[in-house]
């Protein structure tokens, strides 16, 4: 987790003192080095910034700014394939001096353009200039897992990881809330919307793409923005395929996924719920390195739930841990914790956010940074892909129906509805009829019977363009798009 930072503008000395301050409001986020580097544009002056938090290569070599050629980036994020990209450059004659993945980058970006991204299996963040042509361009993965905030005014161009960088910096001279996006969060609990952020003025790169700026004027300008990555997913076939060909994929396609992230020249540590997601990674992890001990973290709860059900999950972890000799460590967070991070928290998420369990996450890492651990593995959205959810689960329920019959559907939903209340014979039956029916006919039956909207739901007019849902996608489009 470093931390970037990249202006443009304003008279000096003010322009460097903006940038000094960015930068330094991400001290967090890169504990390891510093650097600063500052490039005349001819029209102006570039400063580019970064924190550095060392994963490959921890040496002053992979210090950044990183120059390369007639580029220089400062890079936040991981780029888990980089020995396949730098092994595929030696092979048309790069040469590389150090072993971090941020030279590499820059070689695939000199070979390749931009282009060169969508190569990479990673999550990143960016700014690089390209010295001959004056351009400043700004890039993201592809699911927007590393942050990328943009400020740009009268004055000049500000970017960086952190919207609080960007008011630290006091480059923003007048601060004002986003009043749509606050009402969206007090109202519906909606924390993100598209590239708009709570402070007016701010915006985030969308994910997945990449924006150039011209800096061979007085001013910043825009030039394109485009997509690094296909618009759309592949074409796919929705027949119904093999089962254990799937299984076999999916298995293989997860294994690469641990191992690759598994790389890294410091520490590497799991979280470990006992779930799916977590329970896999751990098991996938230990066994492509079974000589040493992978330390894992848990976050346990006491009391019970409403339904009466235990609220610790120590137990399924413990089990997980066991069986792959791994060592597991308790974290316990309470209220009395949580009240008093909150103002720590909320000020490095930059935004606020609406579910405790990022508190509780924040628990987590902070127990395994005290235990020398610098990456952690962790998964999500298991629970969507191997239908952890009733609303995930009801896309194979509507498969089993349309191809085996009545019947075979309903020894399905019995089979799971004897496993747990939370999967009840109604919400499997509605999990079922929502994947096969389309939403925009399932609203209109429920208007007709005066059932939508509901007083306390959004209607469509009112949601803002970048969450509104089409009405007439089919079922495979409906399950594809909620995963992605």
């Amino acid at each position: 987790m470093c931390g970037i930072w990249a202006s443009f503008g304003w008279a000096a000395p003010r322009s460097e003192d903006i940038a000094h301050a960015g930068v330094a409001a991400a001290s967090h986020r890169g504990p390891d080095r510093e650097g600063f580097q500052a490039f005349n544009t001819g029209s102006g002056t570039l400063y580019l910034g970064h924190k550095r938090l060392s994963i490959y290569d921890p040496s002053p070599l992979g210090a950044q700014p990183m120059q390369r050629g007639r580029l220089s980036v400062v890079f936040n994020g991981s780029l888990y394939d980089h020995h396949e990209i730098r092994a595929e450059l030696e092979a048309i004659g790069h040469v590389f001096q150090t072993t971090c993945d941020t030279e590499v980058l820059l070689a695939a970006w000199l070979e390749w353009g931009p282009s060169a991204m969508s190569k990479f299996d990673g999550m990143f963040a960016l700014a690089l200039y390209e010295h001959e042509s004056k351009s400043l361009y700004l890039a993201r993965d592809r699911f927007g897992e590393k942050p990328l905030h943009i400020c740009q005014s009268e004055q000049g161009l500000m970017i960086a990881s952190e919207i609080s960088q960007i008011l630290a910096s006091g480059g923003l001279e007048v601060v004002r809330g986003n009043r749509d996006i606050i009402r969206d969060f007090l109202d519906f609990g909606i924390a993100e919307q598209g590239s708009a952020t709570f402070v007016s003025g701010i915006e985030r790169l969308r994910p997945g793409f990449c924006r150039r700026y011209d800096l061979s004027g007085a001013k910043p300008t825009i030039v394109d923005e485009f997509g690094l990555f296909p618009a759309a997913l592949p074409a796919t076939d929705k027949t119904l395929m093999d089962h254990h060909v799937v299984a076999e994929a999916l298995k293989s396609a997860l294994q690469t996924s641990v191992n690759r992230r598994m790389t890294a020249d410091v520490k590497v540590g799991s979280c470990l719920s006992g779930g799916v997601d977590s329970s896999i990674i751990v098991a996938m992890a230990s066994a492509f390195a079974p000589t040493q001990t992978l330390s894992c973290f848990c976050a346990s709860f006491d009391g019970n739930g409403a339904d009466g059900n235990s609220l610790s999950e120590w137990p399924y972890a413990e089990a997980v841990a066991e069986s792959v000799g791994a060592a597991l460590h308790l974290v316990q967070p309470d209220a009395q914790q949580a009240v008093a991070n909150l103002d720590h928290v909320l000020a490095h998420q930059g935004e606020p956010f609406s579910h405790t369990s990022i508190l509780a996450q924040y628990e987590v890492f902070k127990s395994a940074k005290a235990q020398g651990i610098t990456v952690m593995l962790d998964g999500q959205g298991a629970d969507e892909f191997f239908g952890g959810y009733a609303g995930m689960l009801g896309h194979r329920l509507a498969d089993i129906l349309t191809t085996k019959g009545m019947g075979a559907w309903q020894r399905e939903v019995a089979e799971f509805s004897a496993d747990g209340a939370d999967l009840d014979a109604p919400t499997l039956k509605r999990a079922t009829f929502n994947a096969l029916v389309p939403e925009g006919y399932r609203r209109r039956l429920a208007k007709i019977r005066g059932r939508w909207p509901q007083p306390y739901q959004m209607t469509v007019d009112e949601m803002s363009p970048d969450i509104v849902r089409a009405p007439g996608l089919d079922r495979f489009e409906s399950l594809r798009n909620e995963l992605v």
